[in-house]
């Protein structure tokens, strides 16, 4: 008795009857729901470029928060009957410049759309949203937020706040529910999870996206038949490749438009080999794209010697054309719509509908 009470560490209490499920691990809590275990990893905090990683200490209850320390950040937890609170308690402001930026690790493949992350199976079923991202400083003032998401190895929530001019320490708290229906199921979603959410035919090529192995699956007619014969992927053109490789495909005759984050990757059938040639990234020309996923990519239409990319977030489609000469596409104009213009382009020849 005399060793426990004299521990340094305050031991977590046990979970109350009629709160959720939760296995509060050293690197975060896990729960677990119909798709899988979803989890909450604090991972690094700082700037833009320059994070360091939040080295937490062992959880411990703090009323009804459950808490992970570290040297500047607080990583809390609050269960309800929604889902669960999340919360960082940011004592210190980080050097550099740019936005404060927190991630957090994530379980399974979430899909961006309206300022939240979802995860929903092949029925179109939500089983959580990581959503209702807010932060303000020690006065109460509110601050401007931005939630994004970044997969690699493995997915992570990336939290960004305005902090200029802001009082340390800052409050910065989001919430995992899991309590939704097929009915809160935006419009604008973005599933990354089914295999064939992206496809497009021409003649006897058929292309569907196939995320989970960030390739296009590339299935050739055959009299009646249709074989799988080739595939694509990300390493394609090198290591450094922009996730979601493959959210829109376009085939036009012997080539191939792939559409990813930020870019779109061009192929060319070449006696009967889908080869890389070249990418077309989105033009430097100062429009920023403040949706939670770049939707630079998400929609590519081609035509002949020319691409169309939609990019919502702008309200704009860009038009590339391809100098034969070349083989190079550069940008050949820019047209802007009203608000949701690009989310579908088709373009036949001369002629684009937007």
């Amino acid at each position: 008795l005399l060793a426990a009470a004299c521990t340094a560490e305050t031991p977590i209490l046990p979970v109350p009857a009629g709160t959720l499920d939760v296995d509060w691990t050293p690197q975060g809590p896990e729960l677990p729901s119909d798709a899988g275990d979803l989890a909450l990893a604090p991972a690094r905090w700082g700037r833009p470029g320059a994070l360091e990683p939040l080295v937490l200490a062992a959880p411990s209850r703090r009323g009804e928060r459950v808490v992970y320390g570290s040297d500047a950040v607080d990583a809390w937890y609050v269960e309800r009957p929604d889902g669960l609170q999340q919360g960082f308690d940011v004592r210190e402001r980080p050097p550099g410049s740019g936005p404060l930026e927190l991630r957090v690790g994530l379980a399974g493949s979430p899909a961006p759309a309206d300022d939240a992350l979802y995860w929903v199976d092949e029925d179109l079923r939500i089983h959580a949203r990581y959503a209702g991202l807010s932060a303000w400083d020690a006065t109460g003032r509110a601050l401007r937020v931005d939630l994004g998401l970044v997969c690699e190895e493995g997915c992570e929530a990336v939290l960004r706040v305005d902090d200029a001019g802001a009082e340390y320490p800052l409050v910065v708290d989001p919430l995992l529910s899991t309590q939704h229906t097929t009915d809160d199921l935006p419009t604008s979603l973005e599933l990354v999870t089914t295999t064939g959410s992206a496809m497009d035919l021409d003649g006897d090529w058929l292309g569907l996206w196939s995320p989970d192995d960030h390739e296009v699956l590339l299935y050739e007619r055959h009299g009646a038949v249709w074989e799988q014969d080739q595939w694509v992927e990300d390493t394609d053109f090198g290591d450094d490749v922009p996730w979601r490789f493959g959210r829109s495909l376009s085939i036009d005759g012997d080539r191939l438009a792939v559409g990813g984050v930020d870019a779109v990757y061009l192929y060319e059938d070449v006696g009967g080999v889908w080869s890389p040639r070249t990418f077309v990234e989105k033009p430097d020309d100062g429009l920023v794209d403040a949706t939670t996923v770049s939707t630079f990519g998400a929609q590519v239409q081609l035509s002949g010697d020319t691409l169309a990319v939609g990019v919502t977030g702008l309200d704009l489609v860009y038009v590339f054309d391809r100098d034969g000469a070349t083989d190079t596409w550069s940008l050949a104009q820019t047209i802007q719509g009203t608000t949701g213009f690009g989310k579908g382009v088709v373009l036949d020849g001369d002629r684009m509908l937007v």
